[in-house]
């Protein structure tokens, strides 16, 4: 039998940590490598289009509606 999980939520004071920079760009880094890839292909954005595109674009490169892809 499963038993089912009821774990006691409450706020806590304070703020949570944050990283430095020098820990987000490694974060950064890690997800732009894992996701670059198919079938998620985010690597680089298009505002307009509101679509990602693959590894194999430029940020600057004209997608589809003709405006500049960003990074993602």
């Amino acid at each position: 039998m499963t038993e089912r999980l009821n774990p006691q939520l409450r706020q806590v004071e304070g703020q949570p940590p944050m990283p430095s920079d020098d820990e987000l760009t490694n974060i950064a880094e890690v997800y732009a490598n894992a996701f670059a890839g198919e079938p998620w292909n985010e690597f680089t954005w298009c505002k307009a289009e509101e679509k990602f595109y693959g590894p194999e674009t430029e940020i600057g490169d004209k997608c589809n509606c003709g405006t500049g892809l960003v990074a993602a």
